[in-house]
């Protein structure tokens, strides 16, 4: 795993290069056991740990002017009497970044580095599972019943997702509709608006196209009138 920042501060920019000791690392675990005559004790459970990541090194190998200015920087992002902080990592290739609340417990100078090389010490705040910098998202075009689709989750903790539903536009014309029917309506009088008209005996039996899977049994979101088309 690649370090790219902590606190928002970028470990592998700007004259800093940063790395970790290890590449993987899982939390210890305290057994808690019964006592038993005669035989040896019997383990009844276990504790966690507190997860304490692999050793963050740390290089200043910037321009001069620089130095002080991101050696500054690095110990204020490492005040081991701030509270929990993101710390990011990807994967070798810079990709699928993921990250983790940690605080620091100890930051120290690496001996013979002139003050340009430190040691972090970072501890998981919380459970220790790596979660996605950025939610995924999917869309799709509801076209087919049912329909299926896959969102792909980049991190180690089971998601839930947020499904948002949205009407894709305005439907207009007469080539959306999949079932059609005629039906002529003549009108003579004017100065009338609103005005019932029946059409069952014209032939417009809904109870029928309901049976038949051309209609939904509810009218308003499957019945549609074009007028003049």
């Amino acid at each position: 795993m690649k370090p790219v920042s902590f606190r928002g501060f970028a470990l592998n920019a700007n004259g800093l290069s940063s790395r970790f000791d290890r590449s993987f690392q899982r939390p210890s675990i305290t057994p808690i056991s019964v006592r038993r005559e005669g035989n040896r004790p019997l383990i009844a459970a276990v504790e966690r740990e507190a997860w304490s990541l692999p050793d963050l090194g740390m290089l200043i190998d910037g321009d001069a002017a620089v130095v002080d200015e991101l050696r500054l920087s690095l110990l204020k992002a490492f005040d081991t009497a701030a509270g929990p902080g993101a710390l990011i990592i990807s994967d070798e290739d810079g990709t699928n970044e993921r990250h983790i609340m940690a605080v620091c417990t100890v930051v120290t100078q690496k001996k013979g580095d002139s003050g340009d090389g430190f040691v972090a010490t970072l501890v998981a705040a919380d459970d220790v599972f790596w979660r996605p910098v950025l939610p995924s998202n999917t869309s799709t075009v509801m076209n087919a019943s049912p329909k299926t689709i896959t969102v792909t989750n980049s991190g180690d903790v089971d998601a839930y997702p947020t499904i948002a539903i949205y009407e894709s536009g305005g439907i207009s014309g007469d080539s959306y509709w999949r079932y059609r029917r005629f039906v002529p309506i003549k009108w003579t009088a004017g100065g009338v608006t609103d005005y019932p008209c029946e059409l069952t005996n014209g032939g417009l039996n809904t109870t029928a196209l309901i049976s038949a899977g051309k209609l939904h049994a509810s009218l308003s979101t499957s019945l549609g009138v074009i007028a003049d088309g």
